[in-house]
């Protein structure tokens, strides 16, 4: 392999790295504008708890697949908990 070609495959390599991170970046921002439409499903809320509550969801990543991963009904508990002061 010629040096030229070392090069290139590196530089490919590291391409697609940054690609790989674009994506995730990209996937993540699409499920924090999912998070409200989520919230909508939860008929026991008013709408500024809504808010509230995708407010404290969206600041954190981890909170965004945290939430996204529990079932409807635990879901529903979870965002009731969040409603909670100092939650």
């Amino acid at each position: 392999m010629s040096k030229l070609e070392g090069v290139l495959k590196d530089a490919s390599e590291h391409i697609s790295k940054l690609a790989n991170c674009f994506q995730h970046e990209q996937d993540a921002a699409m499920r924090r504008m999912k998070t409200y439409e989520e919230l909508k499903k939860i008929d026991d809320i008013y709408e500024i708890q809504r808010l509230v509550v995708a407010i404290k969801i969206v600041k954190c990543p981890y909170e965004i697949d945290f939430f996204f991963n529990l079932d409807d009904e635990v879901k529903k508990r979870y965002v009731l908990a969040l409603l909670i002061p100092d939650a």
